[in-house]
């Protein structure tokens, strides 16, 4: 009797140990929403600073792509391109990861400027 309720507790305490390991490590899921989340963030800080719609309509790529760097964490990498419409697509997105897509639309002037979509691609290193 005193084995059973040995092997019972055992039991037990591997699946209690199994559902916490479980739990900690984060999901393909959870991953995705925290790149997408992590990539519209940027863009939104960037934009209410002011950086964001003056480095498109300067065409200031360069410094877009330096406060990108800043911005992001630094295991990931990333990619951008600015459009015009929503069928945009990078050429240096890398086939073998997974990537994800935050897009930002920048609004344009009436009388100056078209609208732009900012989408960046952003992956783990």
């Amino acid at each position: 009797m005193r084995g059973t309720i040995h092997t019972i507790e055992a039991i037990l305490g591997a699946v209690i140990l199994l559902v916490g390991i479980m739990s900690i490590y984060p999901t393909e899921e959870t991953r995705e929403f925290y790149f997408s989340d992590q990539g519209y963030n940027c863009l939104k800080y960037l934009d209410q600073e002011g950086l964001l719609r003056y480095y498109i309509y300067n065409d200031l790529t360069d410094d877009l792509n330096n406060s990108l760097r800043n911005c992001l964490p630094p295991i990931s990498d990333y990619s951008f391109e600015i459009c015009l419409t929503s069928s945009c697509i990078s050429t240096s997105i890398p086939s073998d990861k997974s990537t994800f897509l935050s897009s930002y639309l920048v609004a344009g002037n009436t009388s100056n400027y078209d609208h732009r979509l900012v989408n960046l691609w952003i992956w783990l290193k």
